[in-house]
């Protein structure tokens, strides 16, 4: 397959991620067979694509926890008490006050108890939750830079990193001048910058 097909003198090229699973090793019946190979195939699609990969208790264990995840982090769960926006000074200017933030995003699962960016946010990306999540941590980050401004007296910037799926969006730019413009003197205070590590 690696070689290119060519369609009205064109040059195409594709590729294939591949699952496998086995019986009986890996499944009873054909449908666990097929949700194994599955689980097989989108492991192959995150690890680079075109390669193949077996199937194996510990893909299946980890398909299920990111399973799970996603369940979790349904939009009914955004924007609550279960993420807040965690903050770490950066530093302050003198002889004029600026007092400078970048808020991260933590969950704290009521079950599961704190949950690592590094598993939550690449779940968030592919399923694309990570849309509504990002803007309910941008409101956030907006709210307490007004809310500190007004109690430290200072000029308050907070930098918030934003995915890449987030920019990928058409509506990117109206809903952040919208998110701002929602909290009047926010739009001093709010920066925006981006981050490829999911761990910040």
């Amino acid at each position: 397959m690696t070689s290119p097909f060519q369609i009205d003198g064109q040059g195409i090229r594709i590729g294939a991620s591949i699952g496998i699973s086995l019986f009986p090793e890996h499944g009873r019946d054909g449908d666990e067979l097929l949700q194994q190979a599955d689980f097989a195939m989108y492991a192959a699609k995150r690890s680079g694509k075109n390669r193949i990969v077996e199937f194996s208790d510990d893909l299946g264990n980890a398909a299920r926890e990111r399973m799970t995840l996603e369940g979790e982090l349904r939009p009914r769960r955004c924007g609550t008490r279960e993420f807040p926006s965690n903050t770490s000074r950066n530093s302050i200017c003198e002889p004029t006050p600026l007092c400078r933030f970048e808020a991260l995003a933590r969950w704290n699962h009521a079950q599961m108890g704190p949950v690592p960016p590094l598993n939550f946010i690449p779940v968030a990306e592919e399923s694309g939750l990570i849309i509504p999540l990002g803007a309910a941590l941008m409101e956030q980050a907006c709210a307490d830079a007004v809310t500190w401004k007004r109690a430290c007296g200072c000029d308050v910037q907070v930098a918030v990193n934003v995915s890449s799926v987030q920019f990928a969006q058409n509506t990117f730019v109206a809903e952040v001048k919208e998110i701002s413009a929602a909290k009047p003197g926010s739009s001093r205070a709010f920066c925006r910058s981006s981050s490829p590590n999911p761990q910040r």
